[in-house]
């Protein structure tokens, strides 16, 4: 009778494993093991591996650490030649007893690991994941420049082999972009990250990822802190349409990640309107507001927030007709849910107040002013005070009541100076319209 072959069970173990039978399944690699002991030592070699890495995700780490110490003391005898099997065995080992909580021995062991790998010619990637591994170490310790210094070399490493995948590498980049981040390198770290991004978004295994549309976004924000808003603008839009899209693919999106998706929307407009393009700045929001319509059901406040948004565009571009009956739906709306006198009214009912005081509704927009101006009374150091003032104001000048826009233009800029500064632009206008 043949003996049984320790690759068969090995397979039956592992489907075993796929029903989520604990025991059976130990029971099944115990069967496999005892089969490769009579064979070669790869065979062994590779059912301890197989059998060391279920232990590890059943978390039964004395075993599973067992099992790996085994399998490096026959790679140390046996690979002497092969450098590059003692190195793989220690990174196991290492990995599972970090998993153990036993740092110290696991930081040796990687520590041996990188020495042996840069004395002997091997595969790059060995060094290069010893050398994160190790990394990691430094990151819980918050040695935040050890760290980036061994992420470093592992970028340097992956790029000097020629075999290396061009995933791997950027997903390295990407940690050591990270890394920038943490020590506050801003300008590596956008070198990185713009290496790294344009890779990842091509990985089919990544298309689920949320890190990719919060790189583009770190990216996008990095971009424009060194003053390229083009770059800046490019790269939040990326991170919207790479956010929504991942939204649209998970069954049931955290509301988080609706409000990440959010965020990378308003900021790409952001970054529309400081390039001094409204109209995308205006499309950016309503697509925000369409996707909050779409995805936050029994849940009104939100759309009307971005709506209003929305509209703040719309105004800005003197679309006032445009944004008329919109603004009147933000208004109406937040008073149904929130009450006349919520401080979230006041700046609604101004800027509506804004909207029909430009289409000649001056009794209406009056109204609106006040209105806001009661909506904050309780708080009368808000800007949005200071701003239903000031309109007020522009609309008596526009009257021909200059003795009453005087009042109020005093009345904002006692606001609006403490608020925004003595150099701020409106606060300037509102001292002229005094002068």
């Amino acid at each position: 009778m043949a003996p049984p072959n320790p690759l068969e069970l090995l397979k039956q173990a592992l489907a075993t494993a796929a029903t989520g039978d604990v025991a059976a399944t130990k029971a099944d690699f115990d069967k496999a093991m005892k089969a490769a002991e009579f064979g070669d030592g790869g065979t062994l070699d590779h059912v301890m591996h197989a059998y060391a890495a279920y232990l590890r995700s059943q978390r039964e780490f004395p075993k599973a650490i067992q099992l790996h110490r085994m399998r490096l003391d026959m790679r140390r005898l046996a690979g002497r030649d092969r450098p590059g099997l003692v190195v793989d065995a220690l990174l196991d080992l290492a990995i599972t007893l970090r998993g153990a909580g036993e740092n110290l021995e696991a930081e040796a062991l990687l520590h041996e690991a990188i020495g042996l790998a840069e004395s002997a010619p091997m595969p790059g990637a060995l060094l290069a994941n010893a050398l994160i591994y190790l990394s990691m170490h430094h990151q819980e310790r918050q040695e935040f420049a050890k760290e980036l210094a061994l992420l470093e070399r592992a970028v340097k490493a992956r790029e000097a082999d020629a075999d290396c995948p061009p995933a791997e590498l950027a997903l390295t980049r990407d940690q050591a972009a990270k890394a920038c981040l943490r020590t506050k390198d801003f300008a590596r770290a956008r070198a990185l990250l713009s290496l790294a991004l344009p890779v990842l978004d091509t990985v089919p295994q990544l298309a689920g990822d949320p890190n990719i549309p919060q790189g583009w976004l770190a990216l996008a924000t990095l971009c424009a802190e060194q003053g390229d808003l083009p770059a800046a603008s490019r790269h939040a839009r990326q991170a919207f349409e790479r956010a929504r899209a991942l939204a649209g693919k998970l069954p049931q999106a955290p509301q988080e990640f609706h409000a990440f998706v959010l965020q990378t929307a308003h900021q790409a407009a952001t970054y529309a309107a400081m390039e001094k393009r409204p109209e995308d700045a205006a499309r950016l929001t309503w697509e925000a507001h369409e996707y909050v319509k779409a995805n936050f059901a029994g849940n009104p406040l939100p759309a009307l927030e971005t709506l209003q948004i929305h509209l703040n565009f719309v105004i800005g571009a003197g679309e006032f007709a445009k944004a008329e009956p919109l603004m009147r739906q933000v208004v109406a709306g937040k008073m149904m849910l929130l009450g006349e006198d919520h401080l979230d009214l006041s700046a609604p009912f101004n800027n509506l107040g804004y909207v029909l005081m430009n289409l000649g509704k001056d009794a209406e927009a009056e109204n609106c002013f006040r209105k806001s101006w009661a909506a904050c009374v309780r708080a009368p150091a808000t800007e949005h005070n200071g701003h239903a003032l000031k309109n007020l104001g522009l609309l008596y000048q526009k009257q021909g009541k200059a003795a009453e826009a005087a009042v109020e233009f005093q009345a904002a800029l006692a606001v609006l100076e403490p608020q925004l500064g003595a150099e701020h632009p409106v606060v300037k206008m509102v001292r002229e319209k005094i002068g």
